[in-house]
């Protein structure tokens, strides 16, 4: 029997306790099962987002060779949400983990006319986009996954993620967020002449 704690198991004559109200019981060949139940004991005890868990056993028999690694995503990572949204003339970026970040544009940045529809205005931007990341990555001191949400996936987003790519920032998922017309609009009102003229035609063809 085993003492397991968030961070190792510790050496105890008979019980395992998490707490005095919850018991684990962990044999020698760990099951999926156990990993499971330590997980959702962890996520009601301290709710955060727990994901890396990693159980090393050793061929010895002593009990403190077993060890349960927990890699908190709040502590070690920066999980960051990127919203993209794409129009004929201009581009918005909105950067967010719980609270917004920043939200910028490309006439923001100084791009006006034709000029924000060339391939240049994309990389300056999305540069820019890098710059900030980097800089939020260093006061916090941790890593950045991040999560893209796009609307309309284009050649646009392809600059983006070649971009982020090169510089060294972890592309979780990309999400595309296209509304989906399920009804639609309702249908201009058609003249009586328009639909007598399409009448005709048809019958003609017949």
């Amino acid at each position: 029997m085993y003492l397991i704690t968030n961070q190792q198991v510790a050496n105890t004559k008979n019980t395992i306790s998490l707490t005095k109200y919850n018991k684990f019981q962990i044999n020698s060949s760990i099951s999926k099962k156990t990993k499971q139940a330590i997980k959702t004991y962890d996520k009601k005890k301290t709710k955060l987002n727990l994901k890396f868990l990693k159980i090393y056993q050793s061929n010895t028999f002593y009990l403190q060779n077993y060890k349960i690694f927990f890699q908190q995503l709040s502590s070690n990572t920066n999980i960051i949400n990127i919203y993209i949204q794409t129009t004929l003339n201009n581009m918005f970026i909105t950067i967010s983990t719980k609270n917004t970040i920043l939200t910028k544009s490309l006439a923001a940045i100084g791009f006006k006319g034709k000029s924000k529809q060339t391939s240049y205005a994309y990389k300056t931007f999305a540069e820019f986009l890098v710059t900030e990341l980097q800089t939020f990555a260093e006061q916090t001191k941790s890593q950045i996954i991040v999560n893209i949400f796009a609307k309309s996936i284009n050649h646009k987003l392809k600059i983006f993620l070649k971009i982020l790519s090169t510089n060294n920032i972890k592309i979780n998922k990309i999400y595309d967020i296209t509304p989906i017309p399920y009804n639609g609009c309702r249908k201009k009102k058609i003249s009586i002449k328009k639909k007598k003229k399409s009448m005709i035609k048809y019958l003609s063809y017949r």
